[in-house]
């Protein structure tokens, strides 16, 4: 959504988005909504010791696929950023500057952040899944319970101490 308001703050460079500014935000928020429902659906599975692996198995599925839409998301934000800054003359109609670079460029990496933040948080709950709970990755000192409730808590600190005032 932040990625689609700062497109729709610059209308003259809407056109760089490979994904039109009206869709990019339905498309990345309905997909994560199918991502989050398949994982939720399936850990009820998980429970019983007959559906446990086919459970395992979906989720890890669910979790791959937000890793998929979130790569999507990101090359969708690096194609426009590189087309954004290819422009050659970086001048508006009027003569003054058509992006003011240091606010732009301070809500892009604040998206490429968070974005890389939930990705590798998707990988961590996907290796957690894959290992099984009965795993070395669980028996671990280094990967106690209250690293599992850290890390996806990341996204969240980070966008809190960097851009909330």
């Amino acid at each position: 959504m932040t990625f689609s308001r700062l497109l729709r703050s610059l209308p003259q460079y809407t056109h760089l988005s490979p994904i039109s500014p009206k869709i990019l935000t339905p498309i990345f928020v309905i997909g994560d909504l199918i991502s989050l429902n398949v994982q939720g659906g399936m850990t009820s599975l998980i429970k019983d010791p007959d559906t446990a692996k086919i459970g395992e198995i979906v989720v890890v599925g669910g979790l791959f696929f937000q890793c998929a839409l979130l790569a999507g998301f990101l090359c969708v934000v690096v194609v426009w950023n590189w087309r954004l800054r290819g422009l050659s003359d970086g001048v508006g109609v009027d003569g003054e500057r058509a992006v003011n670079w240091l606010e732009t460029g301070k809500w892009l990496k604040m998206i490429y952040v968070i974005s890389l933040l939930i990705f590798g948080r998707s990988i961590f709950r996907a290796v957690e899944y894959l290992l099984g709970h009965d795993g070395s990755f669980f028996r671990s000192i280094r990967f106690s319970h209250s690293s599992f409730l850290r890390i996806p808590a990341l996204p969240l600190l980070y966008l809190n101490t960097k851009y909330m005032q």
